[in-house]
């Protein structure tokens, strides 16, 4: 589910409904916040939306590092390294915020495996 959104978002020219709804789904679902007041703080547009990208990197990753910037004409990349993450995930997208959106996605499924920590930190877990 998660590497179709974010392809989905990586290919995205602007604001897409149908991928917010995906998103708030991936939010409720996946990360776990259900339908809960902490997610309906997020049921706006979020593709297309920076405030609302840096929203979710905030819910998600509280304390990650980033880096938003224009690459190669009118694409931009984002990167996200989680506090205690070894590796950062990028995602490039036309969008500034659809870029910053695919980068939390990968690095949200990356630890959800533990393989943005190296084993040290893993065993601590």
């Amino acid at each position: 589910m998660t590497a179709a959104l974010v392809h989905r978002l990586e290919l995205a020219e602007g604001a897409d409904l149908a991928i917010d709804h995906a998103l708030l789904d991936w939010l409720a679902d996946v990360v776990g916040l259900g339908r809960t007041p902490v997610w309906l703080v997020h049921v706006r547009c979020l593709t297309g939306d920076l405030s609302g990208a840096f929203g979710i990197l905030d819910q998600v990753f509280p304390d990650a590092d980033y880096t938003l910037r224009r690459v190669a004409g009118d694409r931009h990349r984002a990167t996200v390294q989680p506090a205690g993450a070894t590796v950062a995930f990028a995602g490039e997208a036309r969008e500034p915020a659809n870029a910053l959106l695919a980068a939390v996605l990968r690095a949200h499924d990356a630890c959800a495996l533990s393989i943005c920590f190296t084993f040290e930190q893993r065993a601590w877990a």
